[in-house]
């Protein structure tokens, strides 16, 4: 996969764990608020060795570590289809569900006819079955670290999603858990962008100095 920005002279290629240090503060906040307005027209473009471009909806951005919610609603949306999606393959079970359901909202419709007030009531579908019963991930996470990892297991988790990238994480993490972090990245086979705004000791990264110099810094 490739990043290719206005700042850069040449595409930066994106494999497994990849992280981009950007000294320069201006240029720094310019990256990361491209990447929270992206879209395929815009000045960032993001494109697979094909030349196909990524859309918004194949991104997973995580602009803010600390107050990531592993319950999005993008994220239970993903959960659901894919739940969804094994009932499809399973008609027994989806038989016996939609029978269920069906069972259900006769009683109810019975129980409202009786109702002083004119009150309607539609059948709900198997979404609306996994939302009203709070399925959700375990979220007692303890530590930041515990949270990327979270993060990562949700990402491998969606298939529409092409690349995901943090914003400024790897400053909360210890050199061994920045280890521990680049080896599960490698055994799960994801493309996991990092952008930081100073050098992240001990990990081989692509630095963009103050002069607008981008090199690869290998350890």
């Amino acid at each position: 996969m490739k990043l290719n920005i206005e700042i850069l002279d040449q595409p930066l290629s994106i494999r497994g764990q990849t992280i981009f240090t950007i000294l320069d503060t201006r240029v720094f906040a310019q990256l990361v608020e491209a990447f929270y307005n992206y879209d395929s027209n815009g000045q960032l473009k993001l494109f697979f060795d094909n030349q196909d471009r990524l859309s918004e909806n194949e991104v997973m951005l995580i602009t803010d570590i600390l107050s990531y919610n592993l319950n999005s609603t993008p994220v239970l949306k993903a959960i659901y289809q894919d739940l969804e999606r094994q009932l499809n393959e399973d008609l027994e079970t989806k038989t016996f569900i939609e029978k269920v359901i069906s069972d259900v909202a006769i009683v109810l419709k019975d129980l409202t006819v009786t109702h002083e007030l004119d009150i309607s009531i539609n059948e709900p579908d198997i979404k609306h079955v996994f939302k009203g019963f709070d399925l959700r991930l375990n979220d007692d996470v303890k530590t930041i670290f515990d949270t990327m990892l979270s993060i990562l297991d949700v990402y491998h988790y969606l298939p529409k999603k092409k690349l995901l990238v943090f914003i400024n994480a790897l400053s909360y993490l210890t050199v061994g858990e920045k280890e521990s972090l680049q080896e599960e990245i490698s055994l799960r086979q994801i493309d996991v962008l990092f952008i930081e705004p100073r050098k992240v000791a001990g990990m081989t990264q692509y630095l963009l100095d103050e002069d607008y110099f981008l090199f690869e810094d290998m350890v």
